[in-house]
């Protein structure tokens, strides 16, 4: 692109130098005053009349005395299309403290996301995708709690020479109930059409039809994901008579992303492969700019407890702990969905408060598995066994208390995946398991109260497995003994075991433990061995057969 700047013409065979590539700018001034000056007033002028074509807001040379004052920013990004965009927030923090309950909004859990591409893989479900756009501004602000008019913004041309302020009439960025008043918006459109919000996750929706087929549609703000095993007509009129309700502003795809998390569904619907190769790769390009950094097989070495408990490295400087908490926020996004990291992520996230240089080695060593491993993510393979298993690393924590892991598993992969530090020490391996298997215990029922929210059934009892006999003994007997502090935790494993006879608890070889996996850094080939059962679909082997899932 040719500078925005006039020069004079050179001698022949001379031309413009081009223009630097466009840089996102942080104010107004740096927008207006860069070589892309017309393209981003283009895009403030665009956003103008994107809020008035939705009635967002009015001109108005008077403020009413209950009504907030505030101030605007503009938010400025060029897209990896090129494309220059600017939006217009509100500062929201001007109206003061607010409700908790004016306020809160869900997204979907990703546990449930998870659980999602597991029933599209068995049921070889279709999968879509759908953005819907400026959707802040599809909500009206009319019986809200608070009135607010805004200063007029860097950028606006008054249409009358009085106009004081900007009235706002609908919802916009930046507002605090902004994301609430769209939740409710799109509820109320949903359920018109004949979806539910699921109780154990209200960002999960489900429509089921006379013929036993269905939609799920998991929502995270303005983007969606639709599995749906109905003909694609029935799924077509559904997506025109959502567009038709939201203005036409909604963008249907198909569901190759969806929170930066890349998606590859097989011809045949049997396989569905989630990774986030793009968002890792991006990370390791201001991480690794140089491409110095070296590449693990594994994310952490085996000593990793032994070496933070006697670390005695210099603590990092200011400017290092922004780099080090940056960092660890990267991994603590990538560990959503690379469950091969949960472990050594929970460790460095828990130096936080102040990290050493042994830990910024952590993180590297971590970044440097990921480098090696970009490509690998959760495939979901169609398998229909529900199992979980748990598993405790006995007082191995610098404080003496244990590590608890746990995972579920359906559909060939991980759908649960946790790493915790137990709240109490324990003084025996079976009481620091048994802490471990309640955890499970919760994830499972939690699991079990979804899929019956969707209409799944399941066959009872589902399997779950441990490594350690005196706990086994502890959830399928009333007569084991325990520890009276444990006690409580031993009655609600076997409400679930014995009373309601939903799970069962079988012991299982530490070899054969997937839990192990998030309780202690391995050696390569269990590492690598228990990632490809995890992730990759490669079948476990474990002592009893678990039930398979059938539609009610």
């Amino acid at each position: 692109m040719a500078s925005a700047l006039a020069v004079d013409s050179g001698p022949p065979g001379f031309t413009d130098p081009p223009a630097p590539p466009p840089t996102t700018p942080r104010t107004v001034k740096e927008a207006l005053s860069s070589p892309y000056r017309e393209k981003w007033l283009a895009a403030m002028r665009k956003e103008f009349r994107n809020l008035f074509d939705f009635g967002v807001m009015i001109e108005t040379d008077f403020r009413d005395d209950d009504e907030i004052v505030l101030n605007s920013v503009w938010a400025f990004k060029v897209k990896s299309n090129g494309t220059f965009r600017a939006r217009l927030a509100a500062c929201g923090y001007g109206a003061g403290k607010m409700p908790v309950a004016d306020v809160f909004t869900p997204t979907v859990h990703n546990n449930t996301l998870m659980l999602l591409f597991a029933l599209t893989s068995i049921h070889k479900a279709e999968l879509r995708s759908f953005d819907v756009e400026s959707a802040f501004m599809h909500g009206k602000l009319a019986g809200r709690r608070n009135k607010y008019v805004m200063r007029i913004p860097a950028g606006y041309e008054r249409l009358s020479s009085t106009t004081r302020y900007l009235r706002l009439i609908g919802s916009i960025n930046g507002l605090k109930e902004a994301s609430q008043i769209w939740e409710e918006l799109l509820r109320k459109h949903l359920t018109s059409l004949g979806f539910k919000p699921t109780p154990a996750d209200p960002c999960l929706y489900v429509k089921h039809f006379p013929d036993g087929t269905w939609i799920l549609m998991p929502i995270y703000v303005d983007d969606g994901l639709v599995s749906f095993t109905c003909d694609v007509a029935v799924y077509e009129k559904f997506a025109a008579d959502l567009t038709a309700l939201l203005d036409g502003r909604i963008k249907w795809g198909p569901a190759d992303e969806f929170l930066q998390m890349d998606i590859l569904q097989s011809s045949d619907r049997s396989t569905v492969s989630v990774s986030m190769e793009s968002y890792i790769r991006s990370a390791l390009a201001t991480l690794d700019s140089d491409g110095k950094l070296k590449t693990y097989s594994t994310a952490a070495e085996g000593d990793i407890l032994k070496r933070m408990s006697t670390d005695t490295s210099r603590v990092l400087t200011p400017s290092e702990k922004s780099e080090y908490l940056h960092a660890v926020g990267m991994l603590g996004y990538i560990r959503k969905l690379r469950c091969d990291i949960e472990y050594a992520t929970s460790l460095v996230a828990s130096r936080v408060q102040a990290p050493t240089a042994y830990d910024a080695q952590c993180v590297n060593r971590i970044f440097g598995y990921l480098k090696g491993s970009a490509s690998i993510g959760r495939t979901f393979n169609g398998d229909p066994v529900l199992r979980g298993f748990s598993d405790a690393d006995f007082g191995n924590a610098p404080d003496g208390r244990s590590y608890s892991g746990h995972v579920v598993m359906l559909g060939g992969s991980a759908i649960v995946a946790r790493t915790r530090k137990q709240s109490v020490a324990t003084t025996a391996t079976a009481d620091s398991e048994l802490l471990a298997l309640g955890a499970l215990v919760r994830s499972m029922d939690e699991t079990l109260v979804t899929l019956g929210n969707l209409g799944v059934n399941v066959q009872t009892p589902v399997e779950l497995y441990c490594d350690n006999s005196a706990t086994v003994l502890a959830a399928t007997t009333l007569s084991a003994r325990k520890s009276r502090h444990l006690a409580n935790q031993a009655a609600y494993v076997r409400e679930h075991t014995l009373s309601s006879r939903s799970m069962r608890v079988n012991l299982i070889g530490t070899k054969h433990n997937l839990a192990d996996f998030f309780t202690k850094a391995l050696g390569r080939d269990d590492f690598l061995r228990f990632r490809s059962q995890l992730m990759e679909g490669r079948p476990v082997s474990p002592h009893a057969l678990a039930p398979h899932m059938t539609r009610k």
